[in-house]
C-alpha cells in the first residue's frame, strides 16, 4: 500500500484527536507530549488544545529542529540521542534562552541520565 505525505499526516492528524479524546476524558490534557516530524501536525494539536505539550521530532539535527520550532512557535525540539550533532549543556541553555523545551530519547542506558541531567534537559526517554 502506498501512503502519500498527504496521507500520513491525514493518519497523524486522527491519531491527535484520537489521543486528545481520550486525554480530555480523563482530565489529562495538560500532561500530553506530543512528539512528531511533522510541524504542521503539532500546530494542528497546538490548534485543537493548547496545553499540550508539541515537540519536534529532529533525529539528532539540532540547528534544524531548534529553528524550525522557533518559526512554528512549537514547545520544542525531541532530539534523538547521539545520533548527529553532540548534545552540550550549551545547547539545552541556548533552546531554554529561546523558550523551547528539550526533549532526549532514545537514550540507552541509565548512567547517561546523570549527564543529562546536567544539561538541565526537560524530558528523557530511555531504551529499556
Amino acid at each position: 500500500m502506498y501512503f502519500s505525505s498527504l496521507n500520513i499526516i491525514t493518519v497523524m492528524r486522527d491519531v491527535v484527536d484520537a489521543t486528545l479524546a481520550v486525554a480530555s476524558r480523563y482530565n489529562l490534557t495538560e500532561y500530553v507530549i506530543l512528539e512528531c516530524e511533522f510541524s504542521s501536525v503539532l500546530s494542528y494539536a497546538e490548534q485543537k488544545n493548547s496545553s499540550v505539550i508539541t515537540m519536534l521530532n529532529t533525529y539528532g539535527n539540532y540547528e534544524k529542529g531548534k529553528q524550525q520550532a522557533l518559526k512554528k512557535k512549537l514547545d520544542g525540539i525531541s532530539f534523538k540521542y547521539r545520533m548527529k550533532d553532540e548534545l552540550t549543556r550549551e545547547k539545552t541553555d541556548e533552546l531554554h534562552r529561546n523558550g523551547l523545551r528539550l526533549l532526549v530519547w532514545n537514550v540507552p542506558v541509565s548512567s547517561d541520565i546523570a549527564l543529562l541531567t546536567s544539561f538541565n534537559v526537560d524530558f528523557v526517554i530511555m531504551d529499556y
